[in-house]
């Protein structure tokens, strides 16, 4: 889990000189010139002050993110033992939504992680859909924090004759981190971390997973 962790901040570290380098460059060519008489002279004044609202921000109307990753998931079986050892599997997401302002979306998160036990015949797979809050601290920046609630499913499926598949339903909340690399005048790639705890009647379900993901504003 440290290793995963490690990975992710070493990524938006690089990430970050980036984003912010493109952003800089957005905004120098959208910086209108200033007006002058006809003396060639600059007529600086009140006019020179850009409005907040004149930022380089990028979200605005509907937005849409997907892609894939990998993810660690361990069980607590409730048994006084603890959480199981960690075991690795693929993770894919998709998340739409709406903008309430440059610093806030709302969405929802389609979450999946499967892991194919193949010597043990079975796959194993968690699912959630969420409601999901995205913000950003700076409305000029990529960086963004966000948290989701909402239902989870825990899928067990046996191979061969007499296989069995049993699913359970249970609740799910997820904090996550990422930030928006500019590719595009709509696009971004994001990388991203992410955590879940998923409650079931029998154990608790815990997923960090790191991905990568195309995000459109």
């Amino acid at each position: 889990m440290r290793r995963i962790v490690f990975t992710t901040l070493a990524l938006l570290a690089l990430a970050l000189p980036a984003a912010a380098h493109a952003q800089d460059d957005s905004t120098t060519e959208r910086r209108p010139a200033r007006p002058r008489d006809r003396d060639g002279d600059c007529r600086c004044g009140l006019r020179e002050v850009r409005d907040d609202d004149g930022g380089t921000s990028r979200r605005r109307g509907l937005w849409f993110s997907a892609g894939l990753g990998a993810g660690s998931e361990s069980f607590d079986a409730n048994d006084g033992l603890g959480w199981s050892d960690d075991q690795g599997g693929g993770m894919v997401f998709i998340k739409l939504g709406g903008t309430v302002s440059r610093s806030f979306l709302l969405g929802v998160e389609l979450n999946g992680w499967a892991r194919t036990y193949r010597y043990e015949g079975y796959d194993r797979s968690l699912g959630t859909i969420m409601a999901v809050g995205q913000w950003y601290p700076a409305r000029n920046s990529g960086l963004w924090l966000k948290g989701g609630l909402g239902f989870a499913a825990d899928v067990y499926d046996e191979y061969g004759p007499g296989g069995r598949t049993i699913t359970k339903n249970g609740s799910a909340v997820s904090i996550g981190l990422g930030y928006d690399i500019p590719v595009g005048r709509r696009a971004s790639i994001t990388p991203l971390v992410d955590i879940q705890r998923q409650h079931y009647d029998t154990h608790d379900e815990r997923v960090v997973g790191i991905g990568v993901g195309i995000t459109l504003h």
